[in-house]
């Protein structure tokens, strides 16, 4: 199930499996912007194989970024490292980042995101 929450300036999915809902689907066939997938070493070991297969069945290959694991990573360091990953593959204004975890990966995501040439799609 997918839960869809209204922020001010973004829309915020929250769920189970949400790959294969209709909306994700809907959402992503239509994207025509590079989209960045940041994840924690853990998480991006144990979904990112499969969050790339149903970006690919969309006909989509978004980049994926990972950093260590961890609240002590949670600092400008991972996020200048994550941020020089984007320029280096030319990440623009118009870049979507998915942040695909818990706290700490949704923290640091969010603030690369309101950062990263002056705020990005997250």
């Amino acid at each position: 199930m997918l839960k869809k929450i209204e922020a001010s300036h973004y829309s915020i999915y929250v769920g189970m499996d949400i790959l294969n809902t209709d909306e994700w689907q809907a959402y992503w066939k239509v994207c025509t912007k590079k989209i960045v997938v940041i994840s924690d070493s853990n998480v991006a070991e144990c979904y990112f194989e499969k969050i790339k297969y149903s970006f690919q069945n969309l006909g989509l290959f978004p980049l994926f970024f990972s950093f260590p694991a961890g609240e002590q990573f949670k600092t400008r360091e991972t996020k200048q490292a994550l941020e020089d990953k984007m320029l280096s593959a030319g990440c623009a204004r118009d870049t979507i980042l998915l942040a695909v975890g818990g706290g700490v990966t949704c923290d640091l995501v969010g603030f690369l995101a309101s950062t990263y040439c002056r705020g990005v799609s997250v």
